[in-house]
């Protein structure tokens, strides 16, 4: 591509500093880094009736992988990293997962240069369009050609959660995630406290495959370690009763 052709489309400034920054040796954050400053809106525009602001745009995870190259598991790692230092703020909604560049206009000024240089008939910049914008899964009937077979912790999770999609499409989200362990019981955990929390309007929820796309999990992690804590000086209380009704003689 020419000069001419990339000055075009515009372009956004990366400082010489940036070398210091200190995900710059993590190649898979910085690529997420660069990829949310090409793709994120240098405009405002409408997105199913939401204004998304310059500086953001809709996408999803899955989204993310596919246009870079990386797996879902780097992504989701790298944008914990991002939102972690305050270089993106992440939202979700029933429509989707909105990422903005915090301090956009430090890579990307606003200026009327590229509107200008184009021709009167051609007056609308390239924009991001957000083209491949994540959508919530529709329902089925979860009738499936070939015999699935669910693991024990899946399994856990779809009677947790209230709004379920596709049974076999969310496993499919459900195993590309590859949750450990400890990230299994946030999960379900999540399940259930997201679905409390809109037990009176079920519209306002995402299915269950959005769900696991967006990563909504994540957002329960503070309540989930206070969980533990709260568990785990239950059962210290639950074991000092023991021991007081054994020396009572009780048992």
């Amino acid at each position: 591509m020419s000069f001419e052709e990339n000055k075009k489309l515009g372009f956004f400034k990366l400082y010489r500093s940036m070398i210091n920054w200190e995900w710059f040796k993590d190649s898979s954050t910085l690529h997420v880094f660069i990829y949310c400053l090409l793709k994120a809106n240098h405009r405002d525009q409408k997105y199913k009736g939401d204004v998304v602001k310059r500086g953001s745009f809709f996408t999803s995870r899955k989204i993310i992988a596919e246009e870079t190259g990386m797996t879902e598991r780097k992504v989701r790692t790298a944008l914990e990293h991002l939102k972690m230092t305050n270089e993106l703020t992440i939202s979700t909604s029933s429509k989707g997962t909105v990422i903005s560049v915090n301090n956009y206009d430090d890579y990307q000024k606003v200026t009327n240069e590229l509107t200008n240089e184009r021709p009167t008939s051609d007056q609308r910049p390239t924009t991001n369009k957000n083209e491949k914008n994540i959508k919530n899964v529709v329902v089925s009937d979860d009738t499936p050609t070939t015999t699935t077979i669910f693991d024990d912790d899946f399994v856990r999770f779809w009677k947790a959660y209230q709004k379920k999609g596709s049974k076999k499409d969310t496993y499919e989200a459900w195993k590309e995630h590859e949750f450990d362990e400890e990230e299994i019981d946030l999960v379900i955990f999540a399940a259930k406290e997201y679905s409390k929390e809109n037990a009176s309007d079920r519209t306002s929820m995402m299915y269950s495959r959005t769900f696991l796309e967006n990563d909504i999990y994540l957002d329960y992690q503070d309540k989930f370690k206070k969980y533990k804590v709260y568990l785990k000086e239950q059962e210290e209380l639950d074991e000092i009763r023991k021991k007081l009704k054994m020396k009572d003689g009780y048992e």
